[in-house]
């Protein structure tokens, strides 16, 4: 998993397997202090993996490539 903060929200990227033996990137944020449940967001681009390998290169990608998180927690990406 790899996280990241900004703007007092945590973001984490994850891979997950989905049983079937795929590899799935979640991505999700929570302010920091806020016990509520996390807030799961589409992640842009490919989601699925044959293998976990390349789920977890997509999946730091995706958190370096997070610029900014809107007011409700969305996460906003680099363009390109």
């Amino acid at each position: 998993m790899f996280v990241k903060t900004i703007s007092n929200v945590e973001i984490r990227c994850a891979v997950v397997s989905n049983g079937d033996g795929i590899f799935d990137v979640r991505i999700t944020t929570r302010a920091i202090g806020d016990a509520g449940p996390e807030r799961v967001w589409q992640v842009p681009g490919k989601t699925s993996f044959a293998t976990h390998e390349d789920a977890t290169r997509k999946a730091k990608y995706l958190v370096v490539s997070i610029t900014a998180v809107s007011a409700c927690g969305k996460p906003k990406f680099l363009a390109g």
